[in-house]
């Protein structure tokens, strides 16, 4: 991937619209029910963090989601940004498999940076 230029990070809302026009988002979505709750960055990573649920409608469970891309990648950048995304239920803090998820559908709130 190609970095930003200078290797600078960019902002906080550079890469929210980064991270809703990639393809890890699209799958994730259906899981995500919040807005961006937190964000931070570690070893050249930025991290973004949302809420959201898992399961049926009737064993439904809370889950942090939490997103990882490069903290330097702009909408210069060119090809999809490599983006990771785990699962963490939110009650165990225990991973959660993403065969395990079975969405329920969420409201669907804009991730806004805040």
């Amino acid at each position: 991937m190609r970095r930003h230029p200078g290797g600078n990070q960019v902002s906080v809302a550079a890469s929210v619209e980064l991270l809703v026009n990639s393809l890890a988002w699209q799958a994730a979505a259906p899981v995500v029910g919040s807005a961006l709750l937190d964000h931070w960055e570690d070893n050249g990573w930025r991290i973004l963090q949302y809420s959201g649920v898992y399961g049926d409608r009737e064993n439904a469970r809370p889950v942090t989601v939490v997103f990882a891309l490069d903290a330097t990648a702009g909408r210069d950048t060119g090809d999809d940004p490599v983006v990771r995304v785990s699962y963490v239920d939110a009650d165990s803090g225990e991973a959660v498999a993403v065969d395990e998820l079975g969405a329920v559908p969420s409201r669907k709130i804009p991730p806004m940076a805040g």
